[in-house]
């Protein structure tokens, strides 16, 4: 239900640049599933800037962006994405590409109800960032597997 079009790599990259402006430094890792015309899209609208897109091609520095950011912004359409961005405790934005996914969508409101996450609508503002503990569900996960799997065997 999400399309990566011209006119949200548009958006994002404006949004992006309000961001650069307001101070924050932006590395960019685009899925391998990112559409090739948006990633050349967003960069064009980048140009210019001193803005990383990975390149999908050298090692991807997914986790260590993961590890050392003080801010994250996942897209909507990867529930992987937004549950990783959650994992080290800082603010967490969402971007929104067109269209819409009915379970995605009701995850994302789930999260930002929760207060986990907010739309990235606008560029944020250089604050303090306190990390937190971030959001580890690996115990109740494994629990539940194990419940499984218990009741499986029986």
């Amino acid at each position: 239900g999400f399309a990566y079009t011209d006119a949200a790599a548009d958006r994002l990259a404006g949004l992006l640049r309000q961001s650069k402006a307001n101070g924050f430094n932006l590395f960019v890792t685009p899925s391998r599933r990112t559409p090739d015309a948006f990633i050349a899209r967003l960069a064009a609208n980048l140009s210019g800037m001193d803005v990383f897109i990975w390149d999908r091609v050298s090692p991807n520095p997914y986790i260590a962006l993961l590890a050392n950011a003080d801010r994250i912004i996942a897209p909507a359409d990867s529930h992987n994405m937004v549950s990783e961005a959650l994992a080290p405790g800082v603010p967490v934005s969402v971007f929104h590409p067109d269209g819409r996914g009915a379970k995605l969508s009701a995850f994302i409101r789930a999260l930002n109800q929760d207060g986990l996450v907010s739309m990235f609508d606008a560029a944020p503002t250089i604050a303090p960032v306190k990390r937190g503990p971030g959001l580890d569900a690996t115990a109740t996960i494994v629990a539940a597997l194990l419940r499984r799997f218990d009741a499986f065997q029986r």
